[in-house]
């Protein structure tokens, strides 16, 4: 799990003491509080000493397909973490009980048939009437497809979408990478295929050392002279379309 938020402002009151209150003051009653954990959509799951889970609330349960009789005692980050994440989960959770350390997370969970789902959590501990931690108590989010969709936006930025190559962007990028690599050999063919895939170009054949000036080449100067190159390409196949036009 990864940290996804820093400490609130020092007038903020204690994120580690969980504030819950009616509308007339005093604390919730237990059966409403019960009634608002079993009916949530999201995802609760209440961590006690050593770790051990303790109870999952219905809708994570579904999600999962645990059940709180089958997990109840075992390790949190036995459960419900990815593998590659098991040490930072553990390392959360044990700071949590030890020092009432409950930031929110976010990581990936796997439920019992090896389906994964992105959660965003946010976290808290409770206290006994002596201020001793008890135990942490997540909730969490399901994000899979908002970060699913931010990845696509990501690359669209980055990509033509209807070919999947390199949009100028991200070729700006790559060529500054080559030019920016004093171990390159230059960069024709990083320079070429794009262009000669997507638009039919001949290869341009530009490198570094030769057309463009060597280590003074930059990405912009190299996509200048693709403009230059495809404008000459295109005002000579409208030349020999008019050629052929019929007469008359």
């Amino acid at each position: 799990m990864h940290p996804a938020a820093g400490r609130g402002a020092a007038e903020a009151p204690r994120r580690d003491v969980p504030v819950v209150r009616a509308v007339a003051g005093g604390a919730v009653p237990a059966e409403v509080a019960a009634a608002v954990v079993a009916t949530t959509p999201t995802f609760v799951c209440v961590i006690g000493a050593g770790g051990a889970l303790t109870h999952l609330n219905p809708a994570l349960e579904a999600a999962t397909g645990w059940t709180t009789a089958e997990v109840a005692g075992r390790p949190f980050w036995e459960v419900l973490p990815v593998a590659h994440e098991v040490a930072p989960a553990r390392d959360c959770v044990e700071r949590a009980l030890a020092h009432g350390e409950a930031d929110a997370q976010e990581g990936d969970w796997v439920d019992r048939h090896g389906g994964t789902r992105r959660m965003s959590m946010q976290l808290s501990v409770l206290r006994d009437e002596h201020d001793a931690v008890t135990a942490l108590v997540s909730v969490g989010f399901d994000v899979t497809a908002q970060r699913q969709a931010e990845a696509r936006l990501r690359a669209r930025a980055r990509t033509d979408e209807l070919t999947g190559l390199a949009n100028r962007s991200g070729l700006a990028k790559a060529l500054r990478g080559v030019l920016e690599d004093p171990t390159s050999p230059g960069c024709g063919v990083l320079f070429a295929a794009p262009f000669t895939t997507v638009h039919g170009l001949v290869r341009l054949g530009i490198s570094v050392g030769t057309a463009l000036g060597g280590p003074g080449a930059t990405p912009q100067s190299l996509l200048a002279a693709a403009d230059r190159h495809m404008y000459g390409v295109k005002s000579r196949r409208r030349a020999r379309r008019t050629r052929r036009a019929p007469v008359g």
